[in-house]
Formats: C-alpha cells, structure tokens, sequence
C-alpha cells in the first residue's frame, strides 16, 4: 500500500488496481512508504520502488568521489565536473 492524495486528502492507495492488473497510468500524488519521494505517476513509483529505494548507488565517479544511481547522473557529472577527460564509448 501507499499513501495517495486525491482531493479528500491523503488515502491508503494500492499499485494494483481492482482486477490485479498493474496500474502504471494512473495520475495524482504517490507517495513512496520507504523514504517519502513523491511522484505525480504510479508508473514511475513503481520504477523507483523496483530500482532505486533502499539501494546504495552503484555508478562511481573514476575522478572523485561522487556516486550515483543512474548512469545517465553520473554522465552528466562526468562531463560537467571532469570535461579535461573523455567520457567512455561502450
């Protein structure tokens, strides 16, 4: 369960709707039980329940000691922060 907001106010929502169908499209307020970020489709708390709660980032930065989540983060960093370096082509 998570904790939705509709115009009542905060409800106890789930991620599944009634036929136990996943319900990705749904649009409002979801916010995530474990560290309370908020997001406006239950699609994307999902994905972040299912990728990135409770895990320690696992992208690390070859030139300091920043970390990161998302590869796409660190990439950004990478060329704002180290741009006398070349970001890698794999």
């Amino acid at each position: 369960m998570v904790m939705v907001m509709s115009s009542r106010g905060w409800t106890e929502g789930s991620l599944w709707s009634d036929r136990g169908e996943h319900n990705s499209t749904q649009c409002g307020r979801f916010e995530c039980f474990q560290c309370g970020n908020v997001y406006r489709w239950k699609g994307n708390l999902m994905a972040h329940l299912r990728v990135e709660c409770g895990k320690e980032p696992n992208q690390h930065c070859p030139y300091c000691p920043q970390r990161f989540k998302h590869k796409s983060h660190l990439k950004r960093h990478f060329l704002r922060l180290h741009p006398e370096h070349r970001w890698p082509n794999k």
